[in-house]
């Protein structure tokens, strides 16, 4: 199966979704004097794409036979995400100071851990593979909110 079909739904309901969302919910980040843009700009776009990403999802599943049948990986990726996008509409909100946030973020991140989104080693070089053993945990917990924390400065 292509995946332009799913690709294309996703592109065209977060195209959609974010200036719908922004003007109806109030999301709007107006322009202040140490602003980068000089018109308002949506601040929910984690939601924009959390709803393309459903979308494509949704049309993936609906013309890829056994596109969501993988033993659970979908719960793995997908309440972290869910969590993940919470933090993010209740920081657009205004309603998270950075500790709280950072705090909320590194529980999110342990939830995607505890559920196997861990790097448990690194390649076949000239060494042969390197195994990160307990320490893998830590360091997938750490890339994930490292990560957060970049796309975070990112969008302001």
């Amino acid at each position: 199966m292509s995946l332009l079909l799913p690709l294309l739904a996703a592109l065209l309901a977060a195209a959609l979704a974010l200036p719908l969302l922004a003007r109806r919910v109030g999301l709007l980040d107006e322009p202040v004097a140490r602003s980068t843009h000089s018109r308002p700009v949506a601040r929910v776009g984690g939601l924009a794409i959390t709803i393309g990403m459903l979308a494509g999802v949704g049309v993936g599943a609906l013309t890829w036979h056994g596109a969501l049948d993988d033993g659970g990986s979908w719960l793995a990726y997908g309440l972290p995400a869910l969590l993940f996008l919470a933090i993010g509409v209740l920081d657009d909100l205004g309603r998270l100071g950075a500790g709280r946030k950072f705090l909320l973020q590194g529980l999110a991140a342990a939830v995607a851990v505890a559920l196997g989104l861990r790097w448990e080693g690194a390649g076949h070089g000239p060494f042969g593979a390197l195994g990160f053993g307990h320490a893998g945990f830590l360091l997938s917990w750490l890339w994930i909110v490292a990560v957060v924390t970049m796309i975070n400065f990112l969008d302001g």
